[in-house]
């Protein structure tokens, strides 16, 4: 197999019509293996494997195991569930009728009523097309929330630094290491993004609390008027801004049923370090987010609320252990249109609540 410098050695020696002959043929074999991709994210989807693995979701496995950036991994998992559900999408990726990008933007319109029309519709159209046909299934629909870094300062020039790819001498494009470290936070120095489409209700707060802070805030500035909401919000919400000693001491009498005492709640966040504590083969999921608290042994079979009977769990691990338990069906983010909600699982709660 030839080498990535002697690749790029052949193209350069390529006449006009070699290089477009063999463009054409790359691109094909792309959309093959895209295909492929897809139909292969599909079913690890359906079994749950990330969660297994101790990653929160489909898609902090693909960022962090596979090194996709954030809205490839997006696509590529809005697309492969769009396949699973309808394979005429897979069909159309493999003609060249639809772009994933489109196959994305339209998975979750996707019914078995309308699926066909809508496909149809799609065909062959751009993504800015698709956006408008997207806008027309769901009227009045509010764009998603943007919260990203969209500048950062540049970084001065080393003169001696030699020039390398992108993923360093000698490296693959990405590698299938068993957990890629994550990227640094940006610098203070960078531009951060925050933008949303406000209910009416909020909007009017906000032009309140900018009336009402004038004095302290002179130029109205929101990023001012958030941090101050936000850190006042997360005094009595953050439980790492908490401390047992504050909540009284853990009592010995522990009560029946499913509540749980303060003192025990935080007692077990600080151990568990605020984070799903489910782990797979020496790796511990990192999910900060829809933590609940999680009786090991189940209140349904006499566990009690203790701190060595509890533990933090995110949402997709706590209902993955209730059906290792009582069992139940796929998850409510794959289910088929239609299908009932899954009850939460016995002697859980849900946290981190105030």
């Amino acid at each position: 197999m030839e080498s990535l410098a002697e690749q790029v050695e052949v193209c350069r020696r390529l006449s006009d019509s070699e290089l477009t002959s063999r463009l054409a043929g790359a691109v094909l074999r792309e959309r093959d293996a895209l295909i492929s991709a897809l139909i292969h994210i599909g079913e690890f989807d359906e079994r749950e494997l990330a969660q297994k693995y101790a990653y929160a979701n489909l898609f902090e496995f693909c960022v962090r195991k596979f090194g996709y950036s954030r809205s490839g991994a997006g696509r590529r998992i809005q697309a492969a569930r769009a396949g699973k559900r309808f394979p005429v999408v897979l069909e159309m990726l493999a003609a060249g009728q639809l772009s994933i990008a489109g196959a994305a933007m339209l998975n979750e319109h996707l019914t078995p009523e309308n699926h066909g029309g809508v496909l149809a519709a799609a065909k062959g159209r751009n993504e800015d097309q698709i956006a408008l046909l997207v806008a027309s299934l769901a009227p009045g629909r509010r764009r998603r929330d943007s919260f990203r870094v969209v500048a950062a300062p540049a970084a001065p020039a080393s003169p001696a630094a030699a020039p390398t790819s992108p993923s360093g001498p000698g490296q693959a494009p990405f590698a299938l290491s068993s957990d890629p470290a994550v990227p640094e936070a940006a610098s203070p120095e960078a531009i951060r993004r925050v933008s949303f489409d406000a209910s009416e209700e909020t909007f009017d707060l906000i032009r309140r609390a900018k009336e009402v802070l004038r004095h302290r805030f002179p130029k109205g500035e929101l990023d001012d008027i958030l941090r101050l909401a936000l850190n006042r919000l997360l005094a009595d919400e953050d439980r790492d801004r908490r401390r047992i000693g504050a909540l009284g001491p853990i009592t010995a009498a522990v009560p029946e049923g499913r509540y749980i005492p303060e003192s025990i709640k935080q007692a077990v966040w600080e151990r568990d370090a605020g984070r799903c504590a489910y782990e797979h083969d020496g790796r511990r999921c990192d999910s900060r987010e829809w933590l609940e608290f999680d009786h090991i042994v189940p209140v349904a079979e006499g566990g009690r609320s203790t701190v060595e009977n509890l533990r933090l769990l995110c949402r997709e691990h706590n209902q993955a252990a209730g059906r290792a338990i009582f069992g139940g069906p796929a998850r409510a983010s794959v289910r088929r249109a239609g299908a009932p909600a899954r009850p939460r699982r016995a002697g859980t709660v849900r946290g981190p609540p105030a």
